[in-house]
């Protein structure tokens, strides 16, 4: 599902040029908006190994900016929209939720409102993708004394 959330603020929308883990602080505040979404929540998680986690993807924040250079942050003027993807049936669910009892949030230090939100379908894609990366993916694990990098194209 494609989850596309419009916020505003009473003032110019401040962060640093370097805001995406803001961006996604700010989607786990809005799941742990109202009390924590449950323990079921990470049991029906995806997981590898001793790790857990909710796949999604989300964007920069869209909207009219000014960047400023001197002190490395961008300034938003008005409305500012964020788009958040996932095929996680159960994550869609808790967000839905989430953004239904929200009225305002806080990002970084700036006091948002949710003016908004639009949710739509993704297009049906095949259960298996091949994926291009531009970069290399690194997987690794650590022992008591060491780290090992797995290959990916061990099993």
């Amino acid at each position: 599902m494609i989850f596309k959330l419009y916020f505003s603020g009473d003032e110019n929308i401040v962060l640093p040029l370097a805001n995406h883990p803001i961006i996604q602080g700010l989607i786990y505040d809005i799941l742990l908006y109202d009390g924590h979404p449950g323990e079921s929540f990470y049991n029906k998680s995806q997981s590898l190994g001793n790790y857990v986690f909710t796949l999604f993807t989300f964007g920069p924040l869209n909207g009219v900016n000014t960047v400023n250079p001197l002190d490395d942050t961008i300034i938003y003027h008005d409305e500012v929209n964020l788009e958040i993807r996932s095929r996680d049936l159960y994550f869609c669910d808790i967000l839905l939720k989430k953004l239904s009892k929200i009225h305002s949030i806080t990002l970084g230090k700036n006091q948002l409102t949710l003016d908004y939100y639009e949710v739509s379908t993704c297009h049906h894609m095949p259960s298996q993708i091949k994926i291009k990366m531009l970069s290399p993916i690194v997987v690794y694990h650590t022992f008591e004394d060491r780290t090992y990098y797995h290959n990916p194209l061990e099993d």
